[in-house]
């Protein structure tokens, strides 16, 4: 592959040396492919910058009105430019025993650090958990998606 692009890219400034070259059609489809696996990359890349979302997770029913306050503080917040997408607060069994807002991108560290910001105010004890690592190869979490985990003892 970078071969071909190296192949691109030098065909590409033949005119300003004075060459004159017609490409041959595989040539110019490996050159169409590359320009078309560019374009791919790029709306990969830009799927980093979709809007964020916040999903909440507690594990008591008294939990319920926090996190209900929680999502309205942040209703109107931005975080790397974007507004946060609030989705509804789930109800869980079991969870990790200190508070823990959770990201799953590297990428998504700076954006991670700026809600972790916000919501230590009125979370106490919030600990800020990178699961890049663990998470790295799954495919169905976007750019962009963090949990807020409440722990048991919290109200």
């Amino acid at each position: 592959m970078s071969k071909i692009l190296l192949l691109a890219l030098s065909v590409s400034f033949f005119p300003q040396l004075g060459f004159a070259y017609k490409l041959p059609d595989t040539i110019r489809q490996n050159i169409e492919d590359v320009k078309s696996g560019t374009r791919i990359y790029a709306d990969s890349a830009a799927r980093y910058q979709s809007q964020p979302r916040l999903w909440i997770h507690v594990q008591r029913e008294s939990q319920l009105p926090l996190a209900e306050e929680l999502l309205s503080a942040v209703s109107d917040v931005h975080i790397g430019g974007k507004l946060i997408e609030n989705k509804p607060v789930q109800m869980v069994s079991v969870g990790p025993r200190v508070s823990q807002l959770r990201y799953f991108h590297r990428n998504d560290q700076q954006q991670a650090t700026e809600l972790f910001g916000l919501l230590r105010q009125s979370v106490p004890d919030l600990q800020l958990r990178d699961f890049s690592s663990e998470y790295s190869a799954a495919s169905w979490i976007e750019p962009g998606h963090y949990e807020l985990w409440l722990s048991r003892r919290l109200q």
